[in-house]
């Protein structure tokens, strides 16, 4: 169970650091008003599309190497 928690631990924090940066480069997309004066908004977007990527590869790297702890059992422990 603890390998299971471990497991679903890092990937929801990856998840989440993803839906951030998605959410942030949507706005910054579809809607910059929102933004208002930002001088430097695509350094910023650059900034969050390398952690979305990061983020991406995280959860591809947990899923392809420990995605066997995703269903770990209690006996297993």
């Amino acid at each position: 169970m603890l390998k299971n928690l471990k497991y679903r631990a890092l990937l929801k924090h990856f998840e989440a650091e993803r839906d951030r940066c998605l959410y942030q480069l949507s706005l910054s997309f579809e809607n910059p008003v929102a933004i208002g004066e930002h001088p430097t908004l695509l350094e910023d977007d650059k900034k969050l599309i390398g952690e979305l990527a990061t983020a991406e590869e995280c959860i591809d790297s947990l899923h392809s190497n420990f995605n066997n702890f995703s269903n770990v059992e209690r006996d297993d422990i």
